[in-house]
């Protein structure tokens, strides 16, 4: 194990480091509860991904200088990247969305979840989500969406997970709640 950490750069180390760093205070931060950063989890995976990409580039450049294949290591780079580009694509897209917009309306005013974790103060910034939609037409459209949200209560914060449907002619609205 400390043969692999020498060989790893600087940039590396670090990313790999701050990225377990904020895995663990995510998880640890719902367990103990502590009511501060639930989306440390998600940031950790990026800087993970990022460390990945560090450490595939310094190895791309080592088989240059040792004039030896490199091209799995360029695929996997590639691979990295295209997993890389979708995760932002996605944190931009999915909080934007008509569904994500319509379930914090709908769990901002649902009076029982107010109970359980007191005044909603806001949601996490990256939701998971799967949305899938069929067109009638380019305006009118049906799916469904499912998310797992962060709610942050002025008591508590929760991890939900929501399944929304939204019918032709009709708004999204939330069909069960975990």
């Amino acid at each position: 194990m400390i043969k692999i950490l020498k060989k790893l750069s600087l940039l590396t180390k670090w990313t790999i480091g701050i990225g377990l760093i904020h895995i663990l205070y995510g998880y640890a931060a719902r367990i103990i509860p502590i009511n501060f950063f639930w989306e440390s989890i998600y940031v950790g995976f990026f800087f993970l991904i990022i460390g990945a990409v560090s450490h595939l580039v310094t190895m791309i450049k080592s088989r240059k200088k040792n004039k030896q294949n490199a091209i799995g290591v360029k695929i996997a780079l590639g691979f990295v990247i295209f997993l890389l580009a979708t995760q932002v694509f996605m944190s931009f897209m999915i909080p934007n969305s008509e569904a994500y917009s319509a379930a914090k309306k709908e769990l901002s005013e649902n009076p029982l979840l107010q109970k359980d974790v007191g005044k909603i103060t806001g949601f996490g910034f990256i939701p998971i989500a799967q949305l899938l939609t069929t067109a009638k037409d380019p305006i009118d459209y049906s799916g469904d969406a499912y998310f797992n949200i962060i709610v942050k209560g002025s008591k508590k914060y929760v991890f939900l997970s929501v399944t929304m449907h939204k019918n032709y002619g009709e708004e999204w609205k939330i069909i069960e709640m975990d």
